[in-house]
């Protein structure tokens, strides 16, 4: 039997669970091929004393890496590792204070930046939205009395004169880098983060920087269509691949890379935009060998990673990557509140320095004061508070969002609960048309994100990604009766 007293370490003075540290040591030895598919795991009451845990910590690791495909638990029989994972050659599993980071061929950048205008929004009485959190419930008080701090003491006249903070406030940059390593398993250093004015500006930068004209991104569908046009912006080719109830079609990527060179992957791991859907752990481990092997890029989308409601998340592809082949992009945005513009990138160290000197001409000196705030919500557990208020609150809206849909619209829509995130995934009958529907509810005083957020114009997707995050119930009951007025008033 493998020695899993020396594979499995954890760390006692650690914040971090020993289940999720038990589930993150596992993982990591799958990924580098040390425990191999179809393995034997110990039973739970012999890991518990090989590691000095107490059983039930094992019981609740294994229940969660069933739960995200790692390994079967067969009655009677035992915890066995998926046989189903792609194959991995054994290699030593990494130790090092931070992941390896590959070295990507950047180009210096010199161009112009040009943004696109904003669209403003219709105002209406009630609107659902594709999915945002409801900043009623963010620590604002909490925020306010941080700001009045920094911008009070002595500090804050540092911060807010002109300074080299374009790669992010220190602090924060640190702050977040531990909270990486705490929720993800992800550890880095300084020089692998750039802090940016969310996730838009970090896709805009990479792929600013990464692609040359013409150079070829796959990408899901449907999909993130804002994402994709950062990609468009710099000049890639899109090819699109279908995303199913186990997200990205991975065997599709790799029949692309055989006829093709690939610049790079952008995919959204977890609660994919706008289906809800996840990468299976089977699909990850053959997207990063894909990487290795092709040379491609893979740029993950994780932007609300932290609103999970079944079972633990899947970790990041970044947590599992063994060669440098991702770089991964997180919002605070999604955490706090959309309108602090606040997100984050890891990345090799020389591609994040290329990043960090494009962003000066984009954002010279960030907003120090109002990162230093964050930084201070972080540090003294501001924000693991929230999120932990923030997903009961949540679960309890989608609870509440599906059941009125399964008692009163059954016979109209296709719909399953989503396991995370902060919107659903509504697919309509034939006979109930998503334009009409949209514009009944538009006249009842209702406004919907119409399907072209994420499909084609030409032919849309007869489908809604409806947001419940920031509704309370109250404001849910109401939307709904008007949702399925507008439902039933549309049937041909």
């Amino acid at each position: 039997m493998l020695p899993y007293k020396t594979l499995i370490q954890i760390d006692r003075s650690a914040s971090t669970p020993l289940y999720v540290q038990i589930i993150s040591e596992v993982i990591r030895n799958i990924t580098v091929g040390i425990i191999a598919g179809g393995q034997k795991l110990p039973g739970t009451r012999k890991l518990s004393i090989l590691l000095e845990v107490h059983r039930k910590t094992v019981i609740t690791a294994y229940d969660e890496l069933e739960a995200q495909g790692w390994i079967d638990i067969k009655p009677n029989q035992g915890c066995f590792v998926n046989d189903t994972l792609p194959l991995v050659y054994p290699q030593a599993p990494p130790r090092e204070s931070h992941h390896k980071i590959a070295q990507f061929e950047v180009p210096s950048y010199a161009d112009v930046l040009v943004h696109p205008p904003q669209t403003a929004q219709p105002k209406a009485r009630l609107t659902i939205d594709d999915g945002s959190p409801d900043v009623r419930i963010a620590p604002r008080r909490t925020l306010a009395k941080h700001l009045n701090f920094v911008l009070n003491s002595g500090i804050g006249t540092s911060l807010m004169t002109y300074n080299q903070a374009y790669r992010g406030d220190l602090l924060l940059r640190k702050e977040v880098l531990r909270y990486l390593k705490e929720s993800r398993g992800l550890s880095l250093s300084l020089e692998n983060i750039l802090i940016t004015r969310g996730s838009l500006m970090a896709f805009y930068l990479v792929f600013k920087t990464l692609l040359k004209p013409g150079d070829s991104v796959i990408v899901g569908y449907p999909g993130f269509n804002e994402g994709q046009n950062t990609i468009r912006m710099a000049g890639g080719s899109l090819i699109r691949v279908p995303v199913d109830e186990d997200g990205m079609n991975v065997d599709s990527v790799e029949q692309i890379c055989k006829r093709k060179k690939v610049r790079a992957v952008f995919i959204i791991s977890h609660h994919h935009y706008p289906t809800t859907v996840s990468l299976s752990a089977s699909r990850r481990m053959q997207l990063l060998a894909l990487a290795k092997k092709y040379r491609f890029a893979i740029i993950e989308d994780d932007y609300d990673y932290d609103f999970h409601y079944s079972s633990s998340p899947l970790l990041p592809m970044a947590s599992i990557d063994h060669s440098g082949s991702v770089v991964y992009v997180g919002s605070l945005s999604k955490i706090i509140a959309p309108s602090l513009r606040l997100g984050f990138l890891t990345g090799p160290e020389n591609l994040v320095n290329e990043l960090a000197l494009l962003s000066q001409y984009i954002d010279s000196f960030g907003n120090t004061a109002l990162e230093r705030a964050i930084a201070l919500l972080f540090q003294e557990g501001d924000v693991s508070r929230h999120i932990r208020k923030a997903v009961r609150t949540y679960k309890q809206r989608r609870d509440l969002f599906c059941q009125l849909f399964h008692d009163r619209l059954s016979e109209a829509v296709e719909l399953a609960p989503p396991e995370g995130g902060m919107a659903l995934w509504v697919t309509f009958k034939e006979n109930y048309p998503v334009n009409e529907i949209i514009a009944q509810a538009r006249d009842r005083g209702l406004r919907i994100p119409p399907p072209s957020s994420f499909s084609d114009q030409e032919s849309p997707m007869n489908a809604l990604r409806l947001g419940f995050a920031s509704l309370d119930e109250e404001e849910i009951l109401k939307a709904f009766e008007v949702l399925e007025d507008s439902v039933r008033g549309s049937r041909r």
